[in-house]
């Protein structure tokens, strides 16, 4: 009887450290090409590209080449139903509404966009959470979305308006 349980150990032993590294190792490399497949993407353009590349395929999706009211090139397109402009650098896209809102259109509309956000990407956190500017920030395979609300004079907070984006950076 002693004898059966030494040879049903040893056996046990050598199926768990004879197949069981295999298995551990095949799952971690099936696990691997999952992750390094998976990227942060927006409007299914994976965010980690030269910004020629970004701004190539952002017209793919129908947005156009404009210059914002500066003269800085900036595209404009649709995004979420809503009539956006897009900034694009390196690793990353910068959309923000057409449209500027009151402070209580405003934060509708970030609520939800947040929540949007949040269905395609998890939870995050607030990095800023005050009445009139809101920053939400979720790290999300290797980048971060982050969804904004803040006023349209960024520098001294003075006007009635205010602006609803978001951005996907590396």
């Amino acid at each position: 009887m002693k004898q059966n349980r030494i040879i049903f150990l040893l056996i046990a032993m050598a199926v768990f450290w004879g197949i069981t590294p295999q298995i551990v190792s095949a799952h971690k490399v099936s696990e691997n090409s999952v992750n390094q497949a998976k990227q942060l993407e927006f409007m299914g353009i994976p965010v980690h590209q030269s910004k020629n590349k970004l701004v190539a395929q952002l017209k793919g999706k129908g947005f156009v080449e404009k210059k914002d009211a500066k003269g800085k090139p900036m595209l404009s397109g649709t995004y979420d139903g809503r009539q956006v402009k897009a900034k694009v650098f390196t690793n990353t896209i910068m959309i923000e509404d057409m449209k500027h809102y009151t402070l209580a259109e405003g934060k509708r509309r970030f609520d939800a966009l947040l929540s949007k956000i949040k269905a395609t990407y998890g939870n995050g956190r607030f990095t800023s959470n005050s009445s009139d500017f809101k920053v939400y920030e979720i790290k999300y395979l290797g980048g971060v979305v982050s969804v904004m609300l803040t006023n349209e004079d960024e520098m001294y907070g003075r006007s009635s308006l205010y602006v609803v984006g978001i951005g996907f950076h590396k």
